[in-house]
């Protein structure tokens, strides 16, 4: 092997581990998952600690909701953000996280709440 293909390996195996950040692992909802009920709250969990320095909640009329989140100044892998009254319709969670090499990272998903609504009649048919 000579020196030119060793440094090329070097410097790509290097540039990927200088990107092995943390990243999101898990959320609950799940990203693009249509839910029939309307969370209590929103669970994160990330690849490894890290600071939840941003996060927000955009309903689908692009309005944020407010869940009186408040930046974390400790490294934690799960963050779990309460929610309350949430109405049917797509929702965009927005993150922005700090590890602890103090590199940003950030991310979104979505989730569809669709609660059905009771049939008022459903209990005056009979066969």
């Amino acid at each position: 092997m000579n020196i030119k293909t060793l440094v090329t390996i070097s410097l790509l195996l290097f540039s990927t581990l200088n990107w092995a950040h943390s990243d999101l692992d898990v959320s609950i909802p799940e990203a693009g998952e249509t839910m029939n009920t309307p969370p209590d709250e929103i669970v994160l969990i990330y690849t490894e600690p890290v600071k939840l320095v941003k996060f927000e909640l955009i309903n689908a009329d692009n309005q944020a909701v407010d869940t009186g989140f408040k930046p974390s100044f400790e490294d934690h892998a799960e963050f779990v953000i309460k929610v309350n009254d949430l109405d049917n319709g797509l929702y965009t969670v927005l993150w922005t996280i700090m590890g602890g090499d103090g590199h940003k990272g950030e991310g979104d998903f979505t989730f569809t709440l669709k609660q059905s609504k009771p049939d008022k009649h459903a209990n005056h048919h009979s066969n």
